[in-house]
């Protein structure tokens, strides 16, 4: 899973490099002159740089830096050339790296086959998609609620503590991501936690734990806050990578932009079939 995953970050790479030559206006720009088409050429020369055009046979002519709008322009042309054809290799190699790996998963042989002969058959190990569905249907015992707490509940039916837990759980349905509401989770140093969300990330084979901060404006509740989050750090469930966090103060309430955001880079076509 590491491998594919980075596999598909290099190609993001590779692709914005793409898109980025070809918005590139300075790439397509050649320096003709009485019908033939000039490169540069550059050398130094006791510690300075020396540039000149070249016509591709014998005749040179020297830049003064006057010109360097026309050494810009080519430099940056060149680079711009040797960088499409480097993208495009990389491109055509990693895609068919991809292609080899993905192709020859375990999981496809099981997930392929009817789901009429699928409940007959004893599969080799768990497919992704069973542990997922595992995972789904598993029980827990949350947090239990204060007597005289207010009763918030979601589209999904279950108890929340605050209207903004409220609005995050009501989106995670809308977009078919599965969740759990404060799932216990054990920390390396014993302690229980009560993540706000618990997700599970299916091609990484790993929860995924969103928390919301939703008083940082209260010094008391924003130290707990902090302690909660070097807690995780320090189990290894890092910002970014496994722990997702949202906050609001009393002015500042939570940004529904933000939230799209994060769902979309983090739980989208991760966390959902």
């Amino acid at each position: 899973m590491g491998l594919i995953e980075e596999l598909q970050k290099e190609r993001g790479r590779l692709e914005k490099a793409k898109k980025w030559m070809e918005s590139s206006k300075k790439g397509t720009k050649n320096y003709k002159k009485n019908e033939r088409e000039w490169s540069l050429q550059c050398s130094t020369m006791n510690g300075k740089n020396r540039y000149y055009l070249y016509d591709g046979e014998s005749e040179k002519k020297y830049l003064s830096q006057k010109e360097c709008n026309i050494i810009r322009d080519l430099s940056q042309s060149e680079y711009e050339k040797r960088l499409k054809k480097c993208v495009d290799q990389e491109l055509v190699r990693l895609i068919r790296l991809q292609n080899c790996i993905m192709k020859n998963s375990i999981d496809d042989v099981y997930e392929k086959m009817h789901p009429g002969k699928q409940k007959y058959i004893q599969p080799v190990e768990p497919s992704k998609y069973q542990i997922f569905e595992d995972w789904k249907n598993s029980n827990y015992q949350g947090k239990g609620f204060a007597p005289d707490a207010v009763e918030i509940y979601s589209n999904n039916g279950e108890r929340v503590r605050s209207k903004s837990e409220k609005i995050l759980a009501d989106m995670f349905l809308s977009k078919g991501i599965p969740y759990k509401y404060e799932c216990p989770l054990e920390l390396r140093d014993r302690r229980i936690v009560y993540p706000d969300f618990t997700f599970w990330d299916i091609e990484n084979q790993r929860e995924i734990y969103w928390e919301h901060d939703g008083r940082m404006d209260d010094p008391e509740y924003a130290e707990k806050a902090v302690r909660k989050i070097d807690g995780y750090v320090q189990s290894g469930i890092l910002l970014g990578e496994q722990l997702i966090i949202t906050y609001e103060t009393s002015g500042y309430p939570l940004n529904g932009r933000v939230v799209e955001i994060l769902v979309e880079k983090h739980l989208l076509g991760r966390c959902n079939l």
